[in-house]
């Protein structure tokens, strides 16, 4: 009888032990994907606001150095895109452009190595401000070219 009661005892314990480890479980993320979503990252490039506006608007909204790739007269002749790139945050924005009447063909945003190891396209998507319901744009998400679940960057061309 007195056996008894000791397990009873014990398996009280016990069971009252495991669920609280189960209920304290419960509130952790699990996974490395769930602790990158539930960082909240900040705005670094607003692509919507830019979509429209030629190079040289783009330029002046941005109000950041930039880097432009000027191509050779032999280039020139085969080709009219040029590209500027933008830095911010540790992102960079790309912007391939017609050089003859400035027009925007798309912008490019490469992931961090955080973004990239976790597969983060929604962490792309909120740095931007896009998102895959706006007519004025189409967003495409480059893979990377080892492991095509993973993704180098997103690429934004404006519907014009």
């Amino acid at each position: 009888m007195k056996n008894r009661k000791l397990l009873s005892g014990l398996f009280c314990v016990l069971l009252v032990v495991f669920i609280a480890v189960i209920l304290n479980n419960d509130e952790k993320p699990t996974s490395n994907q769930e602790l990158v979503q539930s960082n909240k990252l900040e705005l670094v490039f607003d692509v919507p606001s830019l979509v429209g506006l030629n190079v040289d608007e783009i330029v002046k909204s941005i109000n950041l150095p930039n880097k432009s790739f000027k191509l050779s007269d032999e280039q020139m002749l085969n080709s009219s895109e040029e590209d500027m790139t933008f830095e911010k945050n540790g992102f960079q924005l790309l912007v391939t452009y017609n050089s003859k009447n400035r027009q925007v063909k798309d912008f490019f945003v490469g992931t961090n190595d955080e973004m990239y190891q976790n597969r983060d396209i929604a962490g792309l998507m909120e740095i931007t401000n896009t998102s895959d319901k706006d007519s004025n744009y189409k967003i495409t998400f480059i893979p990377a070219m080892k492991d095509s679940s993973r993704y180098t960057g997103i690429l934004i061309t404006p519907n014009i």
